[in-house]
């Protein structure tokens, strides 16, 4: 993409989910951070420069990567899979490129703490179908307790651990720095491929 400069003042933007900045009839001055990938019927279509899994070595790091596995369920089996495949892109490139990939993310929503039926363990099982190899299912309540810690600890270059539900953790849905800390301390680069 080429970078253009524009002149001219803009009223309305928007971010949408894949990190485009989208300003609706209207220019935009000292667009440096931003690319323009499109022009549609007055709309400039922007890109923020963002790092991309492209754009990073991760050769021999743990790489903790949010994914949205909020999959349906019925009876502990899943009925759709299509957010765990949409990740696949993401996690075969970190896979390829020698990273320990440490994936988590939320399901469902537990009110009372950890429940069995909002547990990743089937995430965990059609990920290793979809992958073609071993997914190691971190059973931690704590999400980052010493089983977690353990199988992160254990991890070769190119395999895959998935940490049980973030939300069996209150901490989660309030964004607490202590739980976010937690998370950080088992790798050494994070992926968002989650909206």
């Amino acid at each position: 993409m080429q970078k253009i400069p524009l002149q001219a003042n803009f009223l309305k933007f928007s971010i949408d989910k894949k990190g485009f900045l989208i300003y609706n009839n209207g220019d935009c001055k000292n667009t440096k951070f931003l690319q323009i990938s499109s022009y549609t019927k007055g709309m400039y279509i922007m890109q923020l420069n963002k790092v991309s899994v492209d754009d990073i070595n991760v050769k021999g790091k743990k790489v903790l990567v949010r994914c949205d596995f909020n999959v349906p369920l019925k009876d502990g089996v899943i009925t759709n899979d299509n957010r765990i495949t949409a990740a696949l892109p993401t996690i075969k490139k970190l896979i390829a490129d020698g990273g320990k990939v440490i994936l988590c993310s939320h399901l469902g929503k537990p009110k009372n703490g950890p429940e069995e039926k909002f547990s990743l363990a089937p995430v965990a099982v059609r990920l290793s179908e979809l992958l073609g190899q071993d997914v190691v299912f971190a059973n931690d309540d704590e999400v980052v307790g010493e089983n977690a810690k353990k199988a992160v600890a254990e991890m070769k270059d190119g395999d895959v651990v998935l940490l049980q539900n973030t939300r069996f953790r209150k901490e989660e849905t309030k964004n607490l720095e202590p739980f976010s800390s937690e998370l950080a301390s088992l790798a050494d680069v994070f992926v968002m491929d989650s909206s």
